[in-house]
């Protein structure tokens, strides 16, 4: 599967999420995210522009847990956040992050913590992340199953972008670890 996606900084969450709405998008989970990314001693997850990561969700609603591992491959373009990616349901983070340390993996620092707001409206998503240390983020998705999809669902997103005062070079190309990484490199 490939996730279409882009990232901006926001600084009205509220009246965003109003905008959508009104598109028709409807809240559908509250969650808080622990994000853990591994690379190897060589450098060649992160070096070769993907992620390997251990992500333990709690639904803010219901209070379950889950833990996922997924892997996301090279970036398809240098406007998005397009990329292909690979996840499953893991037993635990902990179990999990085992695993890929017996491997030879090592957790990179620092963890992403945020608080995730998603509202849907048919298959696209529209995250609201407030990301510990970093701020208030918009994050629209879509998942398709073939590269041939890949620019039809750009173009969605890029059109819900401008019905709400946006363009795609107000986006970022850069994930929340690294900014998280500059950040405490300043």
């Amino acid at each position: 599967m490939i996730e279409v996606e882009v990232k901006l900084k926001i600084s009205d969450p509220e009246k965003i999420k109003e905008q959508l709405t009104d598109m028709g998008f409807i809240e559908s989970a509250r969650l808080k995210m622990q994000d853990v990314y591994f690379d190897n001693n060589a450098g060649q997850i992160r070096g070769g522009d993907s992620a390997l990561r251990i992500r333990e969700t709690m639904d803010l609603d219901s209070g379950e847990k889950i833990a996922q591992m997924n892997f996301k491959g090279p970036k398809s373009d240098w406007i998005s956040m397009t990329r292909p990616e690979h996840e499953m349901i893991i037993d635990s983070a902990p179990t999990g992050q085992k695993i890929l340390e017996s491997l030879g993996f090592f957790a990179v620092r620092p963890f992403v913590i945020k608080t995730r707001e998603e509202l849907k409206f048919g298959d696209m998503t529209a995250c609201f992340d407030s990301v510990e240390g970093l701020g208030e983020f918009l994050e629209l998705e879509k998942i398709v199953e073939s590269e041939l999809q890949r620019e039809d669902a750009l173009e969605m997103i890029k059109a819900v972008l401008k019905i709400i005062g946006f363009d795609i070079k107000n986006t970022l190309t850069t994930s929340y670890l690294s900014l998280l990484q500059k950040k405490s490199d300043m």
